[in-house]
């Protein structure tokens, strides 16, 4: 019930990329070979080589055929597509989502946070061996303080009116816009006091992602330490 692509791994250098395959399928039972066939062709593996001869990326693909081959309940990744290159991601990333929708779980570890966010429906950030935080990535960037990029039609005035607010006194000036630091819960609050004040709002769009949120994340428990 288990499939499992650790981070690194060393299999059999004499076996072809064929053998490999047919070796562990054999080893488990109950591989379909209609299966089998379609993730060699969707992740482009070559089968014709021996082990010792593949490169990083297509040592990757093998392990991740190994893994996926027999459709496991569970699914535990260690950074899954290290070497792959973009177009064999997007084909892994489609296999984990229908993997997903077909009810079977997925522990995926990576440091690729866009990745994550693709991906993820709950998230663990762990540094040092220590959980930090976990939720899904809604519940994660509404923790804490984000920038959010007000497009108004007076930005200059604007600003003067928002720093005359104590609660908006972060906002800044930049080309794109104005800049103010505030909890995703406040956006609606922010866009009722500019419009109140006669200011046109074109777009309120929240800055913070999950690559910030991390930086941050990570900065706050050294400063804790």
């Amino acid at each position: 019930r288990l499939g499992y692509l650790p981070g690194e791994f060393t299999l059999y250098g004499r076996l072809t990329g064929r053998q490999t395959l047919d070796y562990f399928a054999n080893l488990r039972g109950g591989v379909d070979p209609k299966y089998q066939a379609a993730l060699v062709e969707r992740l482009e593996v070559d089968l014709t080589r021996r082990f010792k001869e593949y490169s990083k990326g297509n040592k990757q693909k093998i392990g991740l055929v190994i893994a996926l081959q027999h459709e496991p309940d569970l699914l535990i990744l260690d950074e899954p597509t290290s070497g792959l290159d973009p177009l064999v991601q997007q084909e892994f990333y489609a296999l984990i989502r229908e993997a997903k929708a077909d009810g079977r779980t997925v522990f995926m570890s990576s440091h690729i946070l866009s990745e994550v966010d693709r991906l993820a429906t709950r998230i663990g950030i762990i540094h040092q061996g220590r959980l930090l935080a976990t939720g899904s990535v809604e519940e994660l960037l509404e923790q804490g303080a984000s920038a959010v990029l007000v497009r108004t039609d007076r930005p200059a005035e604007a600003l003067d009116f928002l720093r005359a607010d104590g609660a908006f006194a972060s906002a800044t000036l930049r080309p794109d816009g104005l800049h103010v630091e505030i909890g995703r819960d406040r956006i609606a609050e922010l866009n009722r006091r500019l419009v109140q004040r006669g200011f046109a709002v074109s777009a309120l769009v929240p800055q913070r992602t999950l690559e910030t949120f991390f930086a941050d994340l990570i900065e706050g428990s050294k400063e804790g330490e």
